[in-house]
């Protein structure tokens, strides 16, 4: 396949502003490369292959389903029926792609007609609850005398939706679709104060990162702790505590280091002398649900899958003393690692939260990572800091050869 730029990529969002808005409006246009080199797509971007053979010729239906991605045409007469090596549209050759899981690449093959040009506009689009937000539009040139044309599309900012729109008539037999899970980047990006609003936005946008440590101010019914006798957990109108060094919470695991206890929930519960209205104006900026290590804030934050991405809030209170707990206020600096297993992935990370108001900080990575190791590494021995609500965007099963399932 050759695989043609026809238009400047700010021209085509500018185009498509109005049809489909953006989420959120912060941050520079995706950075997408089409890689007309195969052999280099796979070696960087690491993508799975899944293919379209296992399926017997003849079927037909409005959702094809390869593993965890779903086809389906655009508009509602159109079918696609499943012939041998792969598969078509009835109807129209306008289909999407939908896959439940942030993508970074996708590659696709198809097969027309020798002695055929057809030409297809490829869309890579964020799908929220609206009507979605293209991050990159392309024209691209299929040609009948390439065996199984491919073309490929690499991205340092996450989709979830790959739209095909024809435009010739040229009928196509798709024969491969190749996604995955890595960004496009040569090292880490971060994203963090001083506007930790606009650092959690442009994070959320780039990476389509989702909560993993659970419902804000809710009791989780996976909360689990691993002190002697259980969990600690005291139930009140609309609060509750846990205690223990080891917590899963959501998708994530939380331990404390050294046998450090870690406090989980509405820890207000446990300072008794805090006034209401300090709670307000500190730890009410976590919305209920807070994380807090005793003694320094030393964290290990574990993931059962692969990720790409993590981030959290946090609060570092000034004051008062009741909510500092048994030190005296200092200013904190934490160093953030991230490994696969038991090794580091990339550089270590600085981070020097704002006082008395909700801090952000995240990563994007281009290489997928399991944990992440948290340490105040300048700051109050006893005093008291506040984790939020974490994020991470999973990186599970993008890496390898695969085959499509009915």
């Amino acid at each position: 396949m050759h695989c043609h730029k026809i238009r400047r990529h700010g021209q085509l969002l500018a185009a498509f502003t109005a049809l489909l808005p953006t989420l959120g409006s912060s941050g520079a246009p995706a950075i997408v490369e089409q890689m007309p080199d195969g052999a280099r797509f796979i070696e960087e971007a690491r993508p799975c292959t899944i293919k379209a053979t296992e399926f017997s010729p003849g079927q037909t239906g409005r959702i094809l389903r390869l593993d965890s991605l779903q086809v389906a045409p655009e508009s509602s007469p159109a079918r696609l029926v499943i012939v041998p090596g792969g598969f078509s549209l009835e109807g129209e050759d306008n289909f999407i792609i939908h896959s439940p899981l942030p993508l970074f690449s996708v590659g696709l093959a198809g097969v027309i007609a020798p002695g055929q040009t057809g030409k297809l506009e490829v869309s890579l689009v964020q799908r929220g609850d609206g009507a979605g937000s293209i991050i990159h539009t392309q024209t691209v040139t299929i040609t009948g005398s390439d065996p199984a044309a491919l073309c490929h599309f690499w991205s340092d900012t996450a989709f979830n939706e790959i739209r095909i729109t024809a435009k010739s008539d040229i009928p196509v037999v798709w024969t491969k679709i190749l996604t995955g899970c890595i960004p496009r980047l040569k090292q880490a990006a971060i994203f963090a104060e001083p506007n930790a609003a606009s650092a959690s936005s442009e994070f959320i946008r780039r990476s389509l990162a989702t909560g993993a440590s659970g419902p804000l101010g809710v009791k989780p019914p996976n909360l689990t702790a691993s002190a002697p006798g259980g969990p600690a957990i005291a139930d009140a109108a609309l609060a509750w505590t846990a205690s223990g060094p080891f917590h899963h919470y959501g998708s994530l695991g939380f331990s404390g280091v050294d046998g450090a206890s870690l406090k989980i929930g509405d820890t207000h519960l446990s300072l008794p002398a805090l006034a209401s209205a300090d709670y307000a104006r500190t730890l009410g900026l976590l919305a209920g649900s807070e994380l807090s290590p005793d003694g320094p804030e030393h964290l290990d934050v574990c993931s059962a899958v692969p990720v790409t991405a993590f981030g959290f809030w946090l609060v570092e209170p000034s004051g008062p003393p009741a909510l500092l707990g048994s030190g005296a206020f200092h200013e904190s600096k934490f160093t953030i690692r991230l490994f696969h297993g038991s090794r580091q992935i990339g550089t270590t990370h600085e981070f020097s939260p704002l006082n008395d108001q909700r801090a952000f900080w995240g990563v994007l990575s281009p290489q997928p990572f399991t944990r992440i190791e948290i340490r105040e590494d300048k700051g109050g021995e006893k005093e008291n800091e506040f984790f939020g609500q974490f994020y991470t965007t999973p990186c599970s099963g993008c890496c390898g050869e695969k085959t499509a399932s009915k």
